[in-house]
């Protein structure tokens, strides 16, 4: 059930955000950097949570070097035109510049897996 799911999504980012601000309260304010497929869209409540504590290098980076797309894909198949990311790599807000960030979606990546990586380079 996606709303059910949808629920679950949102749990998990306010306990991300709670780990956030531990982290923050013991080490001080360092870079926290959080990446990984996140079953949600910039569209969706949990990224709208996570976004209010942390920047997408997605949407800040000084340089793109793709443009933004569906991060998931039936392996095989390059994903679907319009679609948006559910794979990020967010750092804690303002603790990093994010210089670039790109999707990799070749040959390889679309035939290997059904997400396709972000990498995003970051300057402390």
């Amino acid at each position: 059930d996606m709303e059910v799911g949808n629920h679950w999504r949102i749990g998990n980012a306010r306990q991300i955000v709670d780990e956030l601000t531990k982290i923050k309260g013991k080490y001080g304010d360092i870079p926290v950097f959080l990446m990984g497929d996140f079953n949600s869209t910039s569209a969706h409540d949990p990224y709208s949570i996570l976004t209010e504590y942390f920047d997408d290098s997605l949407t800040v980076a000084s340089e793109y070097r793709s443009q933004p797309m569906a991060t998931f894909h039936t392996v095989g198949q390059a994903p679907a035109d319009g679609g948006l990311p559910l794979d990020y790599i967010f750092v804690s807000k303002n603790s990093a510049q994010i210089v670039s960030c790109e999707i990799i979606c070749d040959k390889d990546m679309i035939d290997s897996t059904d997400h396709l990586a972000v990498i995003t380079r970051a300057e402390l």
